[in-house]
């Protein structure tokens, strides 16, 4: 088995609308803890595999760096939903549409020093 890290990172808008979500639909979404911040909150989804001790070794260095940056950890709940719908969109579109949210979601991959000019409109 080879070592692999996943990150999903939302921006502000489609925080709110995760944690509006979680709330709805009881994911699990510990919103509290983030108290006033979660409206300018941005969720990166975090996860390893591999090797125990390699995954152990990452993820401890992955949440130093993220706690440095000022992240708050909200627990496994937040990625375990994710994982169980993260193919899902496509059917909610429809009842997206008819609460009047237009909906569209594509993957993008970039470097960390190319993110910001990637949002630069």
């Amino acid at each position: 088995m080879s070592d692999a890290d996943v990150v999903r990172l939302c921006d502000e808008v489609a925080t709110r609308l995760w944690l509006a979500a979680g709330e709805e639909r009881d994911r699990g979404v510990p919103r509290g803890r983030l108290g006033r911040r979660a409206r300018a909150a941005v969720l990166a989804i975090v996860g390893w595999e591999g090797q125990r001790l390699s995954v152990q070794r990452r993820r401890l260095h992955t949440m130093t760096l993220l706690r440095r940056g000022g992240g708050v950890t909200i627990g496994e709940g937040v990625g375990r939903a994710w994982a169980r719908s993260r193919f899902a969109g496509p059917y909610l579109r429809d009842e997206l549409l008819a609460r009047g949210v237009l909906v569209d979601q594509f993957e993008t991959a970039t470097t960390w020093t190319g993110l910001a000019p990637l949002r630069r409109p």
